[in-house]
Formats: structure tokens, C-alpha cells, sequence
């Protein structure tokens, strides 16, 4: 339903811990199709792309470091695992931040709308959202993209990230709710659920920026044929996709996208 049409022009080749794609038949595309800003979305791709893999594995060793401090916490104060979690988390933050982002600039490039003068994440996603406007409405994925890459889901980012070790945020992570407090992870583990839910809803950003790309280069160049698996999506991706908006309070268009 939103991968399947991508294999004319960015074919996907993996979702099951971070998004990857046929890079070399992608950008070849990009290419062929004279797109006037194909340096630039080649590089884009290049840096979101390798910045998925980093968020996701700083993920995995981020809830590793959970594991080792449920299996060595006893009387000691504050274990290397738990400031290990913390500079993880620092991380996984900023990159999370630049990755929606870069999805944002992706888009722009996708659609030869400047962006460099609006530094503010508001303004440019107000540009957007105005440069979207034929496809709202048409596009479920352009409907989800404005709602994850929107200036509340951004500022909500923030929160946590500046929040980490403050009253804002998430508060519960207080060292206090974890120092001298024995073996239960489950403080940590709300972290940890925190920072792979925002992976999953970035990951769904740019699969909707590449749905929108793709529909841009087969404008410009037309496929010689159209793959069964097109015309014939899997009705099990397509249930996937429907359970996955389902689920997502985020991904419903009316939840207030265009604002701000």
C-alpha cells in the first residue's frame, strides 16, 4: 500500500530494524530523472539513511545497558550501565531530532521548495505543509508525514530531550527514581520505550518522504511498466499499514497537522 509503489523508482529492501533501500538503483533513478535537486536528495539519502542505522543501534545498546543494570544493580549507588543509559539517551535525542529534520529538508528538496532562509522548524513546516496541499487529502502518507514532522510532535521531542534530567520532560527519570533503588528497570525500560516509539514514527516519516519522492520521479520519468506487485499490493501490507495508523494517535490526519 505505501511500499509497494516505491519499487519503480526507491525500492525498499528492509524495515525490520531501520530502513533501507536499493541505494544504488535509487539514486539512478534520481538521476535519470533530471530531478533539479538530485545532488542534494542523493545526500540527504545517503545522511538519513546511515543516521537510521546509528539510532538503531544505540537502541539496541541502550537496552543492553538496561538489561545489565537489572542483572548487577544490588547496594551500589549508581552503576556504569545506567550512566551509560543516560549518554545513550543523549544521543538518541539529537539524533532523533535530526532526523525529522532531515526527513523535512528531504521533502523540500522533493518538491524545489527553499527552506535555507526559515530557521525556525515552525516555518519551515508551515512551508511545507502549504507545498503539500495537493497531495493532503489524496495521500494518506502525506497526511501522516505532517502529522510526525509537525512543530508539536517536534516540540514534544524537545521536551524529553531537555527534560531528561529536569521537572520537564520525562520526569520519572529522575536519579532519584533510580539510585539506590535495587534491581526493577522498569524506570529505564519507559526510557527505552519512549525513544523506540519516536524511531518507529521517524521511520514512518521517511517512508511516507520516499512514497512522495517516488510519485515525483515516475512523473518526471515514467516507469516502461508497472510491476505486478503494484497493481496487486499484498493484503497483508496493506492491513499493516491500517493497523499501524490505527494504533497510532499520531498518524490520524485530523489530529491537528496543519497547525502551527
Amino acid at each position: 500500500m505505501l511500499v509497494a509503489p516505491m519499487v519503480v523508482k526507491v525500492p525498499v529492501s528492509s524495515l525490520r530494524f531501520f530502513l533501507e533501500i536499493d541505494v544504488d538503483f535509487a539514486f539512478n533513478e534520481i538521476r535519470r530523472s533530471d530531478h533539479p535537486h538530485a545532488n542534494d536528495l542523493i545526500s540527504l539519502l545517503y545522511e538519513t539513511l546511515f543516521l537510521q542505522q546509528k539510532i538503531a543501534i544505540t537502541l539496541s545498546q541502550l537496552l543492553q545497558h538496561v538489561w545489565e543494570t537489572a542483572s548487577q544493580k544490588t547496594d551500589v549507588i549508581f552503576l556504569a550501565a545506567e550512566a551509560n543509559i543516560i549518554m545513550a539517551a543523549d544521543l538518541l535525542f539529537a539524533y532523533e531530532k535530526a532526523s525529522v529534520e532531515k526527513t523535512v529538508a528531504l521533502v523540500g528538496h522533493t518538491l524545489s521548495l527553499s527552506l535555507e532562509g526559515k530557521k525556525k522548524h515552525k516555518q519551515r513546516f508551515e512551508a511545507l505543509r502549504k507545498a503539500l496541499e495537493p497531495w493532503a487529502g489524496k495521500t494518506y502518507y502525506a497526511d501522516m508525514l505532517l502529522s510526525f514532522v509537525s512543530s508539536e510532535a517536534l516540540q514534544e521531542l524537545n521536551s524529553y530531550r531537555t527534560g531528561l534530567l529536569h521537572s520537564h520532560g520525562i520526569a520519572e527519570l529522575q536519579p532519584h527514581n533510580y539510585v539506590r533503588q535495587g534491581a526493577d528497570n522498569a524506570v529505564l525500560m519507559r526510557l527505552f520505550t519512549v525513544l523506540h516509539e519516536q524511531h518507529a514514527k521517524n521511520t514512518a516519516s521517511l517512508l511516507a518522504a520516499l512514497a512522495l519522492l517516488t510519485d515525483d520521479l515516475v512523473r518526471r520519468q515514467p516507469p516502461e511498466f508497472i510491476p505486478q506487485a503494484i497493481l496487486s499490493p499484498d493484503p497483508r501490507l496493506v492491513e499493516a499499514v491500517r493497523q499501524f495508523i490505527a494504533t497510532s494517535p499520531d498518524a490520524d490526519p485530523t489530529s491537528g497537522a496543519g497547525a502551527g
